[in-house]
């Protein structure tokens, strides 16, 4: 062996023997796994914030979120017949949070709402999840105190 290449075998142990040390960088983020979510609420309004927002809460049933409590706040556009806002859902497991957007209708009584869903962020077992463009809707009286949501689709975390 001659000396420049006994150099290079020990310069190639010494990089080997360095690789168990900062298994971090050497190793890849883990994918998240996929997740259904097809979840159900029951809901009624419990008011308004200072920017004139409606606030419903309620309760949860179905997966992920089953057993759990939900919030959330609407902006209601009138001239587009629109409605945006934010939720949070929360368990005994960790808490998800999300942003809507939704058309609706008025007619007999009642209010319809049909649009998307995403989840953006959570605490918990739902630290880092994820979800885009979830199937949303929501059905309710126009007083408020007789919702039913439904959230369906796939979640990463």
């Amino acid at each position: 062996m001659t000396r420049a290449s006994g150099i290079r075998v020990l310069a190639a142990l010494a990089a080997a023997a360095l690789l168990p040390a900062f298994p971090a960088a050497a190793a890849a983020k883990p994918e998240r796994e996929r997740h259904r979510i097809d979840v159900a609420a029951v809901t009624a309004t419990t008011g308004t914030n200072a920017h004139g927002d409606v606030v419903d809460r309620g309760t949860t049933s179905g997966k992920p979120f089953n057993g759990g409590k939900i919030k959330l706040v609407v902006h209601f556009d009138i001239p587009t017949a629109t409605a945006t806002g934010t939720f949070r859902i929360r368990d005994g497991r960790g808490t998800a949070l999300g942003t809507f957007e939704m058309a609706f209708v008025i007619a007999g009584g009642e209010i319809d709402f049909n649009g998307t869903a995403d989840i953006t962020g959570g605490k918990g077992a739902y630290k880092g999840i994820k979800a885009r463009n979830l199937k949303a809707h929501d059905h309710n009286t126009l007083d408020g105190q007789n919702g039913t949501v439904e959230l369906k689709g796939f979640a990463r975390y």
